[in-house]
């Protein structure tokens, strides 16, 4: 059923429309107040008419029109829009049938002017033949500048002008304007309104129309006064204009201008004269018919074009916006690149004080000979006091001292330990005083000189024509069952897969964390779902771009870590990918949830970088699980990246496939949590207007 009307009926009626909104108090809590918007509106536009709405700002006329078209739901009463109660099976209110201009521009400032059009004429299902010629003349109309230029470069009210064309693109039958003379130059305001009465009196178009100008709303067929959320009167307007005692305000200030606009008032009449003669009647109420039959046919079919026209939406901001796209493509890299690295590579030049005080240097030389000098910066004291002082004073972070006569006491110590005494002993050992406040370099000098010892004894029993095995510890470690192949195993191999899943997970929710936010801020959000843009297919155009976007941020942070840095990867590294991919899309449903949840920016950015740092430390990526607390253990395993983190490990380092359990929970888990977020985005989109 085409929403062209043939008879009389009234094109909208409401009854009894009553709306509250809660405020809610610090007292209020449990029972919050409710303030009344609108009381007993009783409300009818016949068909084809021009209805005037007039009331001072805050009387409710925004909220009666959001009412209308389907944005709102009102308390209680009814409204119908061409026989259908708004969004009701057949109603194409939201959709196509409505044309909405809204008191903000909520018109996107990166796109051109033509693709602000081409963009509202595809989610309200016009072919793009249509929308050329339509843009062609709505930029001629309404004295818009060049339709390559770019929205934020524009004035106000040539922003505002733009807004107007956009609802006017898919020439729908039901137009509601919120002030969209605001701004607007009077000559150029008188034109429109002719338009406007144009579309009412010949392409029989309901028009609703609010306005500060009440001289403006005598050219309406029927005027409502608002105050307080209340319906005054309802009549023709020169009967309120007589109430009201406005006469010719707007005229003298038009008298004024028109001398010195001539020439260019001449040019806007000629072309509002070249459309009145484009086509008569007749034809376009058949084209107009014809627009609409065709919203209606293959629901499906609509439903994809207005997904597609969303995509090309977020893909011409993500396009425009270029300091977004050095962010999410090279940052990763970079982020991986840094951590390579800085992180899990060996200490060296670490500055260290040598007190040798033996007189005649035999085995001592031979011990400091196995020192790794790669490791260490050395510096020799004369004393043991100066040396210990030096690492107080933080020149050094540790001393290792040898005693006088330690080569002799140590052969007394080694081959004669029935007769060692307590000096003996003492005076054959080599004493190190470390610094111990920074447990790496720490670790670092207590295993280098442990080493150095097991070098030191080889070479001493080699000397000797003795076993060098005998230098080995006692306890040996075999051959590892999973790790190894020979290299020593680090610490960078254990941080690279939470860090590779976290960053993809991270850059994906902070792209979408703004996304509905912004939107809903600038009133872009409201525009497009009254067009009957669905929150289903909102969802999904994020989501598709989004895809595109993790596919080579993924690719760059896989070349970077695997192919430069040489992680190992001992398993099927086509389990390894989707997995990754996966957790990218946990964090871009995370990214959905927090921007549907919260009204500004720094609050969505507060949420996002609290819950980062917690699932970053309860989620095993900088410190095994395993060395937590057990109620904080059992916590972690319920963060939406651990388990998917070991699985990563479980591919990588010991060579598993999907055919293993601890794997494919990797991505059950993700799975389950990435459901859990779009659910809950979606609800929260639906229900939190």
């Amino acid at each position: 059923m085409a929403l062209v009307q043939t008879n009389r009926l009234p094109a909208i009626v409401s009854r009894d429309l009553v709306y509250h909104v809660n405020e809610i108090g610090v007292c209020d809590l449990c029972s919050p107040k409710k303030r009344e918007i609108l009381h007993n509106i009783n409300l009818n536009v016949p068909p084809g008419c021009i209805y005037g709405l007039l009331g001072p700002s805050g009387c409710g006329k925004t909220t009666l029109l959001k009412c209308v078209v389907g944005h709102l739901k009102p308390t209680s009463g009814s409204v119908k829009v061409f026989g259908y109660e708004p969004g009701e099976s057949g109603s194409q209110v939201p959709g196509p049938g409505v044309g909405y201009m809204p008191q903000e521009v909520s018109i996107y400032d990166m796109f051109t002017i033509e693709e602000t059009l081409i963009y509202f004429g595809k989610i309200n299902c016009v072919d793009q033949n249509t929308i050329e010629k339509r843009t062609t003349f709505l930029i001629k109309f309404l004295d818009l500048p060049d339709k390559d230029r770019s929205v934020e470069s524009l004035s106000g009210g040539q922003k505002r002008r733009v807004s107007l064309a956009a609802a006017l693109v898919h020439s729908p039958p039901l137009l509601i304007l919120d002030e969209p003379t605001v701004g607007v130059d009077p000559l150029l305001r008188q034109v429109i309104w002719k338009y406007l009465v144009r579309l009412a009196r010949v392409d029989q178009i309901t028009i609703i129309i609010t306005t500060h100008y009440v001289e403006e709303a005598g050219q309406a067929d029927l005027v409502g006064l608002m105050r307080n959320g209340r319906l005054l009167a309802e009549s023709p307007p020169q009967d309120l204009i007589k109430q009201l005692g406005v006469k010719n305000l707007e005229e003298v200030f038009l008298r004024l201008c028109m001398d010195e606009e001539k020439s260019r008032r001449d040019d806007q009449e000629s072309i509002f004269l070249a459309l009145e003669n484009e086509k008569d009647m007749e034809s376009r109420l058949a084209e107009q018919a014809m627009n609409h039959k065709e919203r209606q046919s293959s629901p499906m079919c609509v439903w994809c074009k207005v997904l597609l026209a969303m995509m090309w939406k977020n893909y011409l901001r993500l396009k425009r916006n270029p300091p977004v796209i050095v962010f999410e493509f090279i940052l990763p890299a970079l982020q991986v690149i840094l951590f390579c690295y800085c992180v899990g590579g060996d200490p060296f030049d670490v500055p260290l004080a040598i007190v040798n005080e033996e007189s005649v240097p035999k085995a001592s030389i031979l011990f400091l000979s196995s020192i790794n000098y790669e490791t260490f910066d050395v510096t020799y004291y004369q004393s043991l006091g100066e040396a210990i002082e030096s690492v107080r004073e933080g020149k050094n972070w540790g001393v290792v001292h040898i005693p006088e006569n330690y080569t002799q006491h140590l052969q007394d110590r080694l081959f004669r330990p029935s007769q060692a005494s307590n000096l003996t002993i003492a005076n054959g050992t080599i004493a190190i005083y470390p610094d111990l406040t920074n447990l790496h370099l720490s670790l670092t000098i207590e295993s280098s000189f442990r080493d150095a010892f097991i070098k030191f004894t080889r070479s001493a029993l080699e000397w000797m024509d003795y076993n060098t095995l005998l230098a080995e510890l006692p306890v040996k470690m075999q051959q590892p069952i999973y790790g190894g192949d020979g290299v020593k195993p680090s610490y960078l191999e254990f941080m690279a897969p939470g860090v590779v899943i976290s960053l993809t997970y991270v850059m994906a929710t902070g792209l979408t964390a703004l996304a509905f936010i912004l939107e809903k801020r600038d009133g872009l959000m409201e525009r497009s779902e009254v067009a009957g843009v669905s929150t289903t297919q909102i969802l999904l155009a994020h989501v598709f771009i989004e895809l595109i976007v993790m596919l080579f941020q993924i690719s760059l942070l896989l070349v970077v870590t695997f192919y430069f840095f040489q992680i190992p990867s001992r398993g099927p590294f086509y389990v390894a990918i989707p997995l990754i991919l996966l957790q990218g899309c946990v964090g871009m449903g995370f990214g959905l949830l927090i921007s549907s949840i919260c009204s500004q920016e720094n609050t969505a950015i507060m949420m996002l970088v609290g819950t980062f740092y917690i699932n970053l430390t309860l989620s095993g990526i900088i410190w095994p699980i395993e060395a937590m607390p057990r109620i904080l253990r059992f916590i972690g395993y319920f963060q939406p990246q651990t388990i998917p983190v070991e699985s990563l490990r479980h591919i990588l380092s010991r060579g598993w496939s999907i055919d293993r359990p601890s794997v494919y929970m990797g991505f059950v888990v993700s799975l389950a949590w990435l459901l859990f977020f779009l659910i809950g985005a979606s609800i929260c989109m639906r229900y939190k207007k």
